[in-house]
């Protein structure tokens, strides 16, 4: 069977970068991945092992069937781990992945000395929440957060013309919040989208996991912020690889690292609400995904900002917010967005819809009438569509679109 050799990583230092790379041999080229980090980092580096790019690599060789060769050292823990069952979770929840043998010249079972806590921030909901419960008191000493991990590995190439400039922006936001917090931020960039290809929400756990692995000499625990309840997972080809999360995280720890799944126990309402007991968030959120890096933090009106808006709302802590929001976007739209909430069966739109029952939270007549009366394609049409076109009246335009597609059904009746 044709197969993937990854060659043993090599660690150079050009000026103020350190760059750790690996020759991914396939069966018709060869491709050079590489992570890079500001030098003063390269110390962290662990060359020893090859994990980093093992798990970095996993899904193009899962998706052409190509079985593996690691020509350097592996960890022995993450091998088993890997070969036992990543494989096949991820056979189940990426469509189109195949299942795969490894051969590992060279197992060992050393820890590589590290002994810090690193997550992943970028100031959303889902990493604040674990920063805060990493950081509170209450949390043991051993699984305080000790250093930021912010990683360039796709998440700002889709759909976006502008993904150096929009980095550049998150990236100093993040640089604000370390300096602030006097927490350690390790930027790392990559070219891995052009090296393993696939979607970033099929491989984003992937692409995320495998960069912790290439600090074994500085961390000893790696806390991924889960933006899924426990009881949403599912293995079965979702539409996002986050959906098994849970499943999948432990099983990326070596004998030197604990990676653990933070965050699943709680729904993303209660993890608004634990954010908001928190100050330093109040200046710092960026849920944003219109990546726009002009004026406010956060646009205010795509479905994640109108969706956070809406929950700061119920909870009584909308005004904290006012520095990262435009509340009068907020306003704007806030009727139709309800309508959105009251219709979809989006995952945490439903879990929004149950928490306004719950609270008994007032929900306008109106929008009662067309969660009874109008079809969620309807809505959902007029509210993207009013997300492209900023300047309309979304209530007009709701009422005139609705018209049409009365008139269509009255006159396919007759």
């Amino acid at each position: 069977m044709a197969c993937m050799i990854i060659k043993t990583p090599v660690l150079s230092i050009d000026g103020d970068v350190a760059r750790i790379s690996a020759d991914i041999v396939l069966p018709d080229e060869t491709r050079t991945l590489w992570f890079e980090c500001n030098r003063e980092h390269a110390d962290k580096i662990s060359t020893e092992t090859t994990d980093g790019f093992l798990v970095a690599t996993l899904f193009i060789a899962m998706s052409k069937g190509l079985d593996i060769v690691v020509e350097g050292s592996l960890s022995s823990r993450l091998y088993y781990n890997i070969s036992n069952y990543l494989i096949e979770l991820i056979r189940n929840a990426i469509p189109g992945t195949k299942k795969v043998s490894i051969n590992a010249q060279n197992l060992v079972r050393q820890n590589w000395g590290g002994t810090g806590v690193f997550t992943g921030f970028s100031a959303g909901v889902d990493s604040f929440c674990t920063f805060v419960e990493h950081t509170d008191t209450k949390c043991p000493a051993e699984y305080r957060v000790t250093h930021f991990l912010f990683n360039d590995v796709g998440a700002h190439e889709e759909g976006n013309d502008k993904r150096a400039e929009v980095f550049s922006e998150h990236l100093r936001r993040m640089q604000i919040c370390s300096e602030e917090w006097k927490i350690p931020l390790i930027s790392v960039n990559s070219n891995i989208s052009d090296v393993i290809g696939g979607d970033f929400i099929h491989t984003s756990i992937l692409r995320n996991l495998a960069v912790p692995l290439l600090f074994q000499k500085a961390c000893s625990k790696f806390l991924y912020s889960s933006s899924v309840h426990f009881r949403d997972t599912r293995a079965s080809a979702p539409n996002y690889i986050d959906d098994v999360d849970s499943m999948a995280i432990h099983l990326f720890s070596t004998e030197t690292i604990e990676c653990i799944s933070a965050g699943g126990q709680h729904l993303r309402f209660e993890k608004t609400e634990i954010m908001a007991a928190d100050p330093r968030s109040y200046r710092n959120l960026d849920v944003c995904i219109r990546h726009d890096i002009s004026g406010k933090t956060n646009c205010s009106w795509c479905p994640k900002c109108m969706r956070t808006q809406l929950t700061l709302e119920m909870i009584g802590a909308l005004d904290k917010y006012e520095s990262v929001f435009d509340f009068s976007l907020y306003r704007r739209f806030r009727w139709l967005f309800f309508c959105l909430v009251m219709t979809s069966d989006e995952t945490l739109l439903r879990e929004l819809r149950r928490a306004i029952t719950e609270r008994k939270y007032p929900v306008p007549i109106s929008v009662k009438w067309v969660a009874r009366c109008v079809p969620n394609r309807i809505v959902n049409l007029v509210f993207y569509r009013s997300m492209e076109i900023k300047s309309v009246n979304p209530i007009k335009l709701f009422v005139h679109i609705v018209r049409m597609f009365v008139k269509k059904r009255v006159g396919a009746s007759l």
